[in-house]
């Protein structure tokens, strides 16, 4: 009896745990579409070149993404190009580019490993189909960060190490190719070199080290360009990203109901010393090397929604209102999402309000079963509240006019 795909590559990996193309095996066979991820080997003659760019001032890392590229394309004409003192991932993918042959190029991360021995092939294959490639993205641009867009706009595939195995974050099963992209993750971006040349990195916008992925892809896509996420390219991110303020200039730095929390290295670093002001905050890793006015931030786990960033409801976030309505320039009307930005006697901490109320009187404004003004949402609130609290609604959604008497 002849036995599934699905149960020959677990076989194969569990004979050979740290084999790279029997994790690539078992990733291919995941998908319930098995056969489409399957790659057609491209013939010698038609194998473009690949540069593959990293920015990276780790040696060790370095030698670690240059030697897994080397293997994964192994038959396959490439070469590598070494950044080692970026400024901005913006200004070293702009030099690497200038010194690159390839007719392709792949900008991509030092804290990465690349899985399948057919890489070059596989990648081949997406850029049939697209002027841009990534691993993950979304269909949808809502927020400074590809997966602000929630499901069901994102897609790719995305393996990262978790203890002494790893976790494979599978954000849709349009696989291997999803097209329609408008937003990509900047672990690793593959294009032909003309089309790298003509959208450009910018610097002036995107000075540091996060955001550059977000403006590039944003930009090709007002210009016209196709951009794709592909699953099957086996890419192991070794770091979960992150956007923590990182701050190199000595100028004054004022955070206020921020949430700074579950990135790679430090969550907020300030590097020179300089006044810091933080107010209702939430900050895990940092270091601050100057005079800094801590009213009211805190530590520990924000208890986010791990996709879509907004604070859990149930049980209640600490975060949830948390903030102060004192801030330099006033609170904005709405959050990042559009949503009001204060609801309840305080805004949330973080960039998405939730719609917990915690005000003792709450009205129910909508028929609706949920949503703000909803008597489920007013329960919820006198729910969450700490300690939860009796309930008073005042009704105030519109009443049908009776009809006259006669």
């Amino acid at each position: 009896m002849s036995s599934s795909p699905l149960a020959v590559a677990y076989a194969r990996l569990l004979a050979n745990p740290d084999s790279p193309p029997a994790k690539q095996g078992w990733l291919d066979a995941l998908p319930l579409t098995v056969r489409a991820a399957v790659t057609e080997p491209v013939p010698p003659a038609q194998r473009r070149a690949l540069s593959v760019v990293i920015c990276s001032i780790d040696d060790a890392r370095y030698a670690a993404a240059a030697a897994s590229y080397g293997r994964a394309l192994a038959d396959w004409p490439h070469e590598i190009v070494r950044i080692g003192d970026a400024r901005s991932l913006a200004d070293g993918y702009t030099r690497g580019l200038a010194r690159t042959q390839g007719e392709v190029v792949a900008f991509s991360h030092d804290d990465v490993a690349i899985l399948p021995a057919d890489f070059g092939h596989r990648l081949a294959q997406a850029l049939a189909a697209a002027d841009i490639v990534g691993v993950a993205g979304a269909s949808r641009v809502a927020g400074p960060a590809w997966p602000h867009a929630g499901h069901p706009y994102l897609h790719g595939c995305v393996v990262y190490p978790d203890g002494d195995g790893y976790r494979v974050s599978v954000y849709s099963r349009q696989v291997p190719i999803a097209t329609g992209i408008r937003v990509l993750d900047g672990v690793l971006l593959a294009m032909p070199r003309d089309v790298a040349a003509a959208v450009g990195w910018d610097e002036t916008t995107c000075p540091g080290f996060h955001g550059y992925d977000v403006d590039f892809s944003v930009r090709a896509t007002h210009a016209g360009l196709r951009l794709a996420v592909a699953s099957n390219l086996g890419v192991v991110h070794r770091s979960l990203g992150g956007f923590g303020l990182l701050n190199l200039a000595a100028v004054p730095v004022y955070a206020y109901n921020n949430v700074f929390y579950g990135n790679a290295a430090n969550d907020f670093a300030v590097n020179i010393g300089t006044n810091i002001t933080l107010v209702d905050n939430v900050i895990g890793t940092h270091t601050w090397p100057g005079t800094t006015t801590n009213n009211g931030t805190t530590t520990g786990d924000p208890k986010l929604d791990t996709v879509t960033f907004r604070p859990i409801e149930s049980p209640a976030s600490n975060v949830i209102n948390s903030g102060t309505t004192n801030v330099i320039g006033g609170l904005p009307a709405t959050d990042l999402a559009g949503r009001d930005r204060q609801i309840g006697t305080a805004p949330d901490r973080g960039a998405f309000e939730s719609t917990i109320n915690d005000l003792p009187i709450l009205s129910v404004s909508t028929t609706a079963d949920s949503g703000i003004g909803s008597l489920r949402s007013a329960i919820a609130s006198a729910n969450a509240n700490h300690p939860p609290t009796g309930l008073i609604v005042r009704e105030s959604v519109a009443r049908p006019a009776k009809a006259a008497r006669r």
